[in-house]
């Protein structure tokens, strides 16, 4: 983290481009309410185009006209390549569809960081890094008899929570752990969609490549289908590949998906208990 490379970022990359905008507050803020408040991934152009006229019109009400400029002149900046906030394509739909850009929802992760918590759950987060320690000496140093005298321990401290339970004793979670998990669960569902819509992002702009390759190279066409057949197959030999492709396949998975909208429905029911509100 250098001098030249810290200002390199702050002159180049698109999410410190827009935190340091004059429009930020405008921008962020809008792109909160028509994406992420809203729960949608992508808008049609003229839902976009009219969320924006709306949050203009207001604005500009409250602010007297601090925005002078047309909500299709403010949607054009945001897609421009100088910008790169807002992702326009199209698929089967006659109108063009727009998505938040990766470094959109950094920035956007950002600025949710900063906001002061009431509750912040730091004893599930040392767990976490605690389990996540323990597995890889588990799978990396230990001898085999190391390993058996761990799982051995194991069943030990289950059988022991087994006849806690039958002995009535209680040893559920008490409210304050419940709502740390959640907040856990929360925070790690928020980046790994973010993390997910940079990957996508990545795999879309592979695509675009490969595309132009073939309606404007010159060598034919068996070549190139070879050169991008390479290309996935580096891309799924790559760290990042084998994370993302075995992510995928437990999403693929039926029961697991059955028993994650289980786990899911049971957790809404518990926090409903205990009157957290999300």
């Amino acid at each position: 983290m250098t001098y030249e490379k810290l200002n390199n970022l702050k002159t180049h990359h698109h999410t410190l481009q827009l935190l340091n905008s004059n429009n930020f507050a405008f921008t962020l803020s809008f792109f909160y309410l028509a994406f992420i408040k809203n729960g949608k991934i992508t808008l049609l152009h003229s839902e976009i185009l009219s969320h924006l006229d709306d949050y203009l019109f207001n604005l500009n009400q409250i602010y007297t006209d601090a925005f002078p400029r047309e909500a299709k002149e403010y949607l054009d900046e945001f897609v421009s390549e100088k910008s790169g906030y807002l992702r326009k394509y199209h698929e089967s739909a006659d109108e063009a569809l727009y998505e938040l850009t990766p470094y959109t929802q950094k920035a956007l992760e950002f600025i949710e960081s900063l906001e002061k918590k009431e509750f912040v759950g730091s004893r599930s987060k040392f767990n976490i890094i605690f389990e996540l320690l323990e597995e890889l000496e588990f799978e990396t140093t230990m001898s085999d008899e190391e390993r058996i005298a761990e799982l051995e321990a194991k069943q030990r401290a289950i059988g022991e929570e087994i006849d806690a339970i039958k002995n009535k004793r209680d040893i559920r979670f008490d409210s304050s752990r419940i709502k740390e998990h959640y907040m856990q669960i929360e925070e790690m569902v928020r980046k790994l969609k973010y993390d997910f819509s940079e990957i996508e992002y990545n795999f879309r702009a592979l695509n675009a490549t490969a595309m132009e390759k073939i309606a404007l190279g010159g060598e034919a066409k068996g070549s190139v289908l070879d050169s991008i057949f390479e290309i996935e197959d580096s891309i799924r030999e790559s760290d990042q590949g084998k994370s993302f492709f075995a992510f995928w396949q437990l999403l693929s998975d039926v029961e697991r998906s059955d028993k994650l909208s289980e786990l899911i429905e049971n957790l809404y029911k518990c926090l409903a208990k205990i009157n957290v509100i999300f």
